[in-house]
């Protein structure tokens, strides 16, 4: 397997954190910054767990396992607030 390593600072506006990809086989995501970061599929997710478009939220120095997950991945921060998503891409092949 290929790994792919990154880094993305998160703020209180959407953005993507990794892209989809086809041959992705196992997503790791790290917390390493000082606030929850909400993580949906797309650019409408929001800082809180409820609301329709409520992001999963991944607590400080916390991480989020995906097998088999292939398409995008986008985090947001509370209003004013910013963080750090550390991640692991594993791919087919």
């Amino acid at each position: 397997m290929a790994s792919t390593y990154n880094q993305v600072a998160m703020s209180d506006t959407a953005a993507l954190i990794i892209a989809s990809n086809t041959s992705r086989k196992k997503l790791i995501l790290r917390n390493t910054g000082t606030q929850t970061v909400f993580i949906g599929n797309d650019a409408s997710v929001v800082d809180t767990a409820n609301n329709a478009n409520g992001g999963y939220p991944i607590p400080t120095d916390s991480f989020f396992y995906l097998n088999d997950y292939t398409g995008n991945i986008y985090g947001i921060c509370a209003s004013g607030l910013n963080s750090t998503i550390m991640l692991i891409e594993e791919e087919v092949g």
